[in-house]
């Protein structure tokens, strides 16, 4: 199944890597830094721990998954007002928009269908906030919006029906994981040697001690008996953080990068505990 959402660092490009180094029996799947879900709507496993640490993000799937008719209509509406819009007229609605987004923290329809809207029409699907907590991407300068068709809404939405659905840190997922199931760590990436620090697109961060943490907490586990997969950049300070377990080079495309000779064909890291 492919996910409603893009998303930077999305795993949809490295499907066929990760899938093939994935246990080829384990009990219940986790995904603490679900994202867009590639790995998660690929798999469709059912009865998975699904979590993110952008409420915004869990709002928008919980309310695709109890009220994807309804989601479909709000946004197809928003579309169909911005489609019929000038291009500098686009311009405008799109940071009129976000305003909306940024003024309404409450859960609601109109803010899922919101996010669903910024996600298509901003900036290369990036989603990221200054310190003040508001999403700041400008407008991707698109004339026309995408948005899937209502059957992927509603198969989407019957997946996340077996679910369990949290917004929180990634360390929730020690109490849930058992022996045998199996965990994906897809984190905010270690930066690459040369280029700026920059650890994340939610205004909380997740810097250097975040990492440490993650990768003891990816020991624990495997000592525990899950099998864990993690993805990261492929740098010095990675394959320190896991020189006890296995890491593996695959390459990816990367796009956003502030730096243009760093953007292209990158090597990252797939580490494994098994």
């Amino acid at each position: 199944m492919k996910p409603l959402l893009k998303w930077v660092g999305g795993k949809s490009q490295l499907l066929t890597a990760i899938t093939e180094r994935i246990p080829k029996e384990f009990g219940r799947y986790h995904e603490p830094f679900l994202g867009g879900g590639a790995l998660y709507f690929h798999l469709e496993s059912a009865g998975a721990s699904i979590a993110d640490f952008n409420p915004r993000l869990i709002d928008f799937y919980k309310h695709l998954r109890d009220f994807p008719d309804e989601l479909f209509t709000e946004i197809a509406n928003v579309k169909s007002q911005f489609d019929l819009s000038t291009f500098e007229e686009q311009a405008a609605k799109f940071y009129e928009l976000r305003n909306e987004f940024n003024n309404d923290r409450q859960p609601s329809m109109r803010s899922a269908a919101l996010f669903l809207f910024l996600n298509k029409a901003g900036f290369n699907g990036l989603f990221r906030e200054n310190r003040e907590g508001n999403f700041n991407v400008p407008f991707g300068q698109k004339k026309s919006l995408s948005i899937p068709e209502l059957p992927q809404f509603i198969e989407t939405a019957n997946l996340l029906q077996t679910a369990e659905i949290t917004s929180g840190s990634y360390e929730s997922v020690f109490e849930r994981a058992n022996e045998g199931d199996f965990v994906y760590f897809d984190p905010p990436y270690v930066p690459l040697e040369g280029s700026p620090s920059f650890t994340s697109y939610l205004s909380s961060g997740f810097g250097p001690e975040q990492q440490k943490q993650l990768a003891q907490m990816f020991c624990d586990l495997a000592k525990r008996g899950v099998f864990v997969m993690a993805s990261n950049s492929y740098t010095k300070t990675v394959r320190e953080l896991y020189s006890d377990f296995n890491v593996q080079i695959v390459n990816a495309r990367r796009n956003i990068n502030s730096i243009g000779s760093k953007r292209g064909a990158v090597e990252e890291a797939l580490i494994t505990s098994y």
